[in-house]
């Protein structure tokens, strides 16, 4: 079984935008002083906390990720290596779930990464605490969010913005 020290960072991530990217530029600089270091985004599927908001197709959410990541120049792939971004296809619904299934796969420590403005609020996800996963939380550094991506009122990475464009996702985000 491969052993890493995983910092995960759940979320729905519909659309990818500059606020996550910095999340994962900062844990990119403080995983390569971690043994066997390794973040992994970890994309829910769909997020109960989320109500009826549908989010675009999974598999298109995990190519936001790499197409942002690999215009910022950052190391990532689906497959998992230390020191390095991975991006997990394992669909899950609850964190809870993919903790589990992480386990069940890898050896070593879990951190979960939250955002201030969700700090505190895993005590009511289903299952957490019995889980015993160490949190770590960083402010939100960029003032946009998913939901102003979405509106069309917080144009989105080029990047992303090609995505969103060429799959005719969220008919209010289209930019030329």
């Amino acid at each position: 079984m491969m052993s890493f020290n995983a910092v995960i960072c759940g979320g729905t991530y519909n659309p990818v935008h500059e606020g996550h990217l910095w999340v994962v530029q900062k844990l990119l600089d403080e995983i390569h002083e971690i043994e066997n270091g390794l973040i992994v985004i970890a994309t829910t599927f769909h997020n109960p906390w989320k109500g009826d908001v549908q989010p675009a197709d999974f598999e298109l959410r995990l190519q936001m990720w790499e197409a942002l990541l690999q215009d910022s120049g950052l190391p990532s792939s689906r497959f998992p290596k230390n020191g390095h971004i991975y991006i997990s296809d394992f669909r899950y619904v609850y964190a809870a779930d993919f903790i589990k299934w992480w386990r069940t796969n890898y050896s070593g420590s879990q951190t979960w990464v939250t955002s201030t403005d969700s700090a505190g609020l895993e005590k009511n996800w289903k299952d957490w605490s019995e889980l015993e996963v160490s949190m770590k939380v960083l402010p939100m550094h960029k003032d946009v969010h998913s939901t102003a991506i979405r509106k069309g009122s917080h144009p989105p990475a080029p990047a992303i913005r090609r995505i969103i464009s060429q799959n005719r996702l969220y008919p209010n985000s289209q930019w030329e």
